[in-house]
C-alpha cells in the first residue's frame, strides 16, 4: 500500500494549487514586463539619437503610451515623475573628473599638501571610470583606486612635503607618478 500524499490531505493540495496558481501570475507578470522592456527599449534608442527638443515630446508621450498599455494605473500613479537623460559622453565625464580631482586637490591643501593633476592624468582617468551603461559611478571609484588611494599611501609614507608643490601624472603603464614641480 503505498504511503499517504499531500493529495489525502485537502488543506495540503489547496495549498499547493494556490502556490502554483501564484507562481503562474508571477511568470506572466515577468512575461509582461519583459515585453514591456523590450518596447521601451525602442523608444530608448530613438530617444538617444534625436536632438529636437519637440521629436523628444512626442517620443516622451508614446513613451507613456506603451508604459499605459502594459502597467495598471495604480503601478504608474506611484511614479512621481519621469525624466529622460541623455548619456554621458566622454567630454562630459572628463569635465566630472575635473570636478572630483578639484574637490581632491582643496582636501589636500586644507591638510598642507599642494598638488596639481597633468592633463594626460584627467584624460586617462576619465577614460578608465567611463561607461556609457552606469554614468559616472564607475569615475568615482576609479579615482579613488588609481588616485585618492597612492597618494594617500604616499601620504603616509612621508614622501609628500607640505611645503612643495606636486604634479601628479600616469607614466606609460598607468601608474600613478608624482614630481615636485
Amino acid at each position: 500500500m503505498a504511503e499517504p500524499g499531500f493529495w489525502d490531505d485537502p488543506e495540503k493540495a489547496t495549498a499547493i494549487t494556490k502556490e502554483a496558481g501564484n507562481l503562474k501570475q508571477q511568470v506572466e507578470k515577468i512575461d509582461k514586463l519583459d515585453q514591456a522592456y523590450e518596447d521601451i527599449e525602442v523608444f530608448i534608442e530613438m530617444a538617444e539619437e534625436e536632438e529636437d527638443e519637440s521629436m523628444l515630446d512626442e517620443i516622451k508621450e508614446q513613451l507613456f503610451q506603451v508604459l499605459r498599455s502594459h502597467f495598471k494605473p495604480e503601478f504608474l500613479n506611484r511614479i512621481d515623475e519621469t525624466v529622460m537623460f541623455h548619456p554621458l559622453d566622454e567630454e562630459c565625464i572628463r569635465k566630472i573628473a575635473v570636478i572630483h580631482l578639484n574637490s581632491l586637490i582643496a582636501r589636500l591643501a586644507d591638510a598642507g599638501y599642494k598638488i596639481e593633476f597633468a592633463d594626460h592624468l584627467i584624460h586617462r582617468v576619465a577614460q578608465i571610470g567611463y561607461d556609457p551603461v552606469f554614468g559616472a559611478r564607475p569615475l568615482r571609484r576609479a579615482i579613488q583606486d588609481v588616485i585618492e588611494n597612492p597618494l594617500a599611501q604616499h601620504v603616509l609614507q612621508g614622501e609628500l612635503l607640505p611645503d612643495r608643490t606636486y604634479v601628479v601624472d600616469f607614466d606609460e603603464h598607468d601608474e600613478l607618478t608624482i614630481r615636485v614641480k
